[in-house]
């Protein structure tokens, strides 16, 4: 079957590759699209697992499809079904899992479809687990549904800062993930929400969608005044050294910052600040599969504008072409969709 596939070059190439055998307990999907992840443009550039992957594996994580086929044991999916799939690798046999966080299992990366070792969806078939398969509505194109991975890490985020309707919701970075989580906090009832953008073509793209951005102002004051008060939460998703900093500043005393922008580099923070605000700050990581089914309800009632949120429809042959635009600060770009 046609995959793309990071070659060793770390640009992406269509190749012919064997199916893979279908273990028991699996199901082989054929896929309708695949979205391109933040955490697809990273382990597209670096080698090393978690942060990167190996040259010849097949990345996509943000897939939906149609059921092609099923092992002998799997009786809940049947040939022809609309499916969108949980791309975590958990294991769910060690105390975390058992815990109920799949989402922080030791392998939930190096496992996950499309985020480590394993093929992933950048192909025209890919094999899933058949209990992280998740159905789709008649009334849900496949298209929207492709969403639903992203915004299941905006709705997780949501949770763990334990966000209300009456909170002032700062959201620093107006790209995809920041973007999404203003428009799911919007569809979650929780209208007082800036959007923090130093990018003019973000920021404008962001105010088309109806949302007041301003620029990093590290005082605050701008927060405050777009909101009519400090910011009582702040949701970093830009995954830049500043952004954590500027969250703890602007954010109100006895605040909450959640932390769901991906940086490898370390930031310097202020614990006086911690103490003297008594902030909480809180790491997102991912998703669970409660989380997950909630994305597919809120992208079938239509509360999110899908539409707008994807930008560009592109062939698997496409796939170098569209990790380079989406890597360009200047894109016009929020979310491609590729399809083999």
């Amino acid at each position: 079957m046609r995959a793309t596939v990071v070659l060793s070059d770390r640009s992406l190439g269509v190749v012919e590759i064997p199916h893979r055998d279908l273990p028991l307990g699996h199901v082989r999907i054929k896929v309708s699209y695949c979205g391109i992840c933040g955490s697809d443009l990273h382990m597209r550039l670096a080698e090393s697992i978690p942060a990167g992957s190996p040259v010849g594996v097949v990345l996509g994580h943000e897939f939906v499809g149609t059921v092609l086929e099923v092992a002998p044991d799997v009786t809940t999916w049947t040939l022809g079904d609309r499916v969108a799939g949980w791309p975590s690798g958990s294991c769910g046999d060690c105390a975390i899992c058992r815990s109920g966080k799949l989402q922080l299992c030791r392998s939930k990366m190096t496992d996950g479809i499309g985020l480590g070792k394993n093929q992933g969806a950048l192909a025209e078939s890919v094999v899933v687990k058949a209990d992280r398969l998740f159905a789709l509505p008649d009334g849900l194109s496949d298209e929207h549904a492709a969403l639903t991975e992203p915004l299941a890490v905006a709705l997780r985020a949501i949770g763990v800062g334990a966000v209300q309707p009456l909170d002032r919701v700062a959201v620093i970075g107006a790209g995809p993930v920041g973007l999404i989580t203003a428009l799911a906090l919007r569809a979650k009832g929780i209208n007082t929400v800036v959007l923090i953008e130093v990018n003019a073509k973000r920021a404008k793209r962001a105010e088309a969608f109806g949302f007041t951005t301003i620029g990093p102002d590290g005082t605050g004051t701008a927060a405050s005044d777009a909101l009519g008060g400090a910011p009582s939460v702040v949701m970093e998703c830009a995954g830049h050294q500043s952004a954590l900093p500027l969250a703890m500043n602007i954010v109100g005393p006895g605040g909450t910052v959640v932390v769901l922008g991906v940086l490898e580099e370390p930031v310097m923070i202020s614990q006086l600040l911690i103490i003297g605000k008594e902030l909480r700050i809180l790491g997102s990581f991912g998703h669970t599969p409660e989380v997950f089914a909630s994305a597919i309800e809120l992208l079938a009632s239509g509360a999110i504008p899908a539409d707008d949120l994807v930008t560009g429809y592109m062939v698997l042959e496409d796939a170098d072409r569209a990790f380079n635009e989406l890597m360009d600060p200047n894109t016009s770009h929020i979310k491609i969709l590729l399809h083999p």
